[in-house]
């Protein structure tokens, strides 16, 4: 299989979270799954095409935060409370992005269809499971920001380093899971497939 990108995802996330910091001091229904098979070729396409999507997605809603948070947009704010007010509508404001571009990279998933290997419906079954799970870890991460405290720096700045690490063990327990797919693929026909597809090579760089 392709390797995840993991540390390009958590850093984004978590830059995202710590910015705020710095500053102070799947709800949805789960899409039915396509039953089609496809082959392993497809089916690496559509995945990593969907991740790529999502990716960009992440790192596009990062540089608007860091351009809400940066010096020169808070030295026209007035006092701390302002300030919190901005980083936290910020923050909630990335997390609700980054959680319905998951949503429609689930969507993706669920529409690729079941690689035609000898494990595949586990394959796509697991690959499904880990972005819901996945889903659900932003969403936690978007409440907790939405409950984030605006009239105490310290408090505000404890409790989003309390995202950032809940978003950093996820990705890591995340990681893990995604390298067990591995097991599900013995002859090997989709890690040849993933390795093969631009848009997951693009993935690893």
């Amino acid at each position: 299989m392709c390797r995840m990108p993991k540390h390009r995802v958590r850093r984004v996330l978590t830059l995202s979270v710590l910015a705020v910091c710095s500053v102070a001091l799947l709800g949805a229904g789960s899409p039915a799954r396509s039953t089609k098979t496809v082959s392993p070729k497809k089916y690496a396409r559509s995945v990593c095409t969907g991740v790529g999507t999502w990716v960009q997605t992440l790192q596009d809603g990062s540089t608007r935060i860091q351009a809400d948070l940066s010096p020169a947009a808070l030295g026209t704010l007035a006092d701390t409370k302002t300030i919190l007010d901005r980083a936290k509508t910020s923050v909630g404001s990335f997390m609700e992005s980054a959680v319905a571009g998951t949503d429609t990279l689930l969507n993706r998933l669920a529409r690729a269809g079941t690689p035609d290997t000898p494990k595949g419906k586990k394959v796509a079954k697991k690959l499904v499971a880990g972005f819901r799970g996945i889903r659900s870890l932003l969403d936690d991460a978007r409440h907790a920001a939405q409950a984030l405290p605006d009239n105490d720096a310290q408090a505000f700045t404890d409790g989003a380093q309390k995202v950032s690490g809940s978003i950093t063990k996820g990705f890591d327990d995340f990681s893990a899971a995604f390298k067990s797919l591995d097991k599900l693929d013995p002859n090997h026909k989709l890690r040849k497939a993933f390795r093969a597809e631009p848009a997951c090579r693009a993935l690893s760089q």
